[in-house]
């Protein structure tokens, strides 16, 4: 058995044609909306974009509820769900508009203060060394000194040996002969140095046993002097020590040696990081909040066909002519409508506001308030910290002149040790400088960055567009139902017949009714009654089915 090759009719071929089209520009729509803010590489977009827009082509051939849904969407991105789109994307472009505009001028403001202070400390450090550099060239000075030091401090030891050695020392006097109750040498040394001399006395005259020519506080100026020689031939020395101690930790544990400026560049490249986040945040949101578009359309499609109820409130076409045709043939017809029934009802091409749509439209305006309000708070706040920082930074203009200058020139007269000791001393004292450092603080001004047209733009375009949407989501959402209708024809039918013949039954059941009805029973002539019978034997057969339809549902 072959296989024959069917050949479909040219109409049938450029209809399927038309929908793989159809079928490819919405999915081409959905996939850009849904994937130009996800965190993909090029190429996995444009594989997973073929992929999908292959799917839509298939379904746009193949299914007319996939063609409906596709549809269904435009009324969703000119709704509620357009809206809340747009709501997202402001909220983005004022998150790297002026918020990031705002971060910016506060880095640059911090920026700035810290290079100020940077220069406070660079400026305390030349100050500091100008106030040591005497210090340092004194220590330097002794250094250099050192060899002579130690000269000088030995020949006065010398010189002060010959001294102690009269002092101490044991001659004029045989030291043997001594008498047997003549008194001890002593203990101190004026006592030793007043024994010595009485010895001595024996070979001379009697005045000097008499009048000791001893001081009496010569013992005592000689221990002293005794103790700084002995001190001063030991203990002599010149040595510069350099003892490095480590800083204490500021700023968040960067180190007083560091500048001020990297550390707060440091805390601003944090806290950009954590910006970048949010806007991946936001990016990833509004993908979402594009998909809930499709999902809504699906969602209307799915109660359309399941809920004769839904959305079931319109006065369309077909229940004119349901109406038209109760009304020619004698039977209880409802338009037009009451005063009392019109508050339920909706007239497709009427321009006029049902109180059910203006509660969305409520909603809307309250969403495009809220909105607007963030929108101008945040470009205020930017638009005035940028004049302020503005006239800061043009009016915090700073110079320093550090100027400083000495001359110190200290003499010492004389040629003994003393004056010797001293000169090399003091003469490290000797200097003179002069210094003068300008700088200004012109590096650390950084104006601020005044925030673009195109954000003000931006911003002012989508609030007008959402409050644009929030008034046309009334009759976007009445073309969500004529798309609906257009591709379940037979569904629309019965979902009109059911409105009709609900409302009839209510107008009917009303306790008004019923007495105008008695009323109009007794009334009622012979001649009203053949008009009616009449009507029904001159009426067409197709008008008869829709009738019996009509019935049907009513007893229903």
């Amino acid at each position: 058995m072959g296989w024959r090759s069917v050949q479909l009719p040219e109409g049938s071929r450029k209809a399927l044609v038309v929908r793989g089209l159809f079928g490819a520009a919405g999915g081409s729509v959905l996939y850009l909306g849904c994937a130009h803010n996800l965190p993909l590489t090029f190429d996995l977009k444009l594989a997973v974009g073929f992929a999908f827009v292959g799917v839509c082509i298939v379904g746009g051939i193949l299914s007319s509820s996939f063609r409906c849904t596709i549809l269904l969407t435009l009324p969703s991105i000119l709704g509620s769900r357009g809206r809340s789109y747009l709501m997202v994307m402001i909220v983005m472009i004022l998150y790297r508009g002026p918020i990031s505009n705002m971060e910016r001028n506060a880095e640059a403001a911090a920026l700035s203060l810290s290079c100020n202070l940077d220069l406070q400390v660079q400026h305390s450090r030349v100050l500091w060394r100008l106030a040591a550099r005497p210090f340092l060239l004194v220590a330097k000075q002794l250094m250099k000194d050192k060899v002579e030091f130690e000269s000088d401090s030995l020949d006065i030891s010398k010189k002060f040996q010959n001294i102690r050695d009269e002092v101490l020392l044991q001659y004029g006097y045989d030291p043997i002969q001594q008498k047997p109750g003549g008194a001890a040498q002593g203990n101190s040394t004026q006592e030793q140095f007043a024994s010595n001399t009485r010895r001595r006395c024996d070979v001379m005259t009697p005045w000097c046993r008499e009048q000791i020519p001893v001081e009496r506080n010569f013992g005592q100026l000689y221990d002293r002097l005794n103790v700084s020689m002995d001190r001063l031939s030991r203990e002599f020395r010149t040595e510069v020590m350099v003892q490095e101690e480590q800083q204490q930790s500021v700023l968040d544990g960067v180190p007083l040696d560091r500048v001020f400026t990297e550390a707060v560049r440091e805390s601003f490249q944090r806290l950009t990081k954590r910006m970048d986040q949010g806007v991946k945040v936001l990016q990833m949101l509004l993908s979402f909040t594009f998909v809930t578009v499709f999902i809504q359309a699906v969602q209307y499609l799915r109660s359309y066909r399941t809920n004769i109820s839904f959305d079931n409130v319109y006065i369309t076409s077909y229940f004119r002519r349901i109406d038209e045709r109760r009304r020619r043939a004698g039977k209880h017809f409802l338009l037009p409508l009451r005063k009392s029934e019109r508050k339920r009802f909706i007239a497709p091409m009427s321009l006029k506001i049902n109180s059910d749509e203006l509660t969305q439209v409520a909603s809307g305006g309250f969403q495009v308030l809220a909105i607007s309000l963030l929108s101008v708070l945040l470009l205020a706040i930017d638009f005035s910290l940028f004049h302020i920082l503005d006239i800061i930074s043009r009016h915090t203009f700073t110079q320093f002149n550090i100027t400083s200058s000495h001359h110190i020139d200290i003499s010492v007269g004389g040629d003994t040790m003393m004056a010797r000791l001293l000169r090399t001393t003091i003469s490290g004292f000797n200097s003179s400088s002069e210094t003068n450092v300008q700088s200004d603080n012109r590096a650390c001004m950084s104006p601020p960055s005044r925030l673009p047209f195109e954000a003000y733009a931006s911003c002012v375009g989508c609030v007008l567009v959402v409050a644009l949407f929030s008034c046309v989501q009334v009759y976007t959402n009445r073309l969500r139902r004529v798309i609906a209708a257009f591709y379940n024809p037979k569904r629309e039918k019965t979902r009109v017949l059911f409105l009709y013949n609900l409302q009839l039954h209510r107008r009917l059941s009303s306790p008004k009714r019923r007495t105008h009805i008695s009323r109009g029973r007794r009334t009622g002539t012979m001649f009203q009654r053949l008009t009616r019978w009449g009507r029904r034997l001159l009426r067409h057969p197709r008008q008869d089915a829709s009738d019996q339809e009509e019935t049907h549902y009513a007893s229903s």
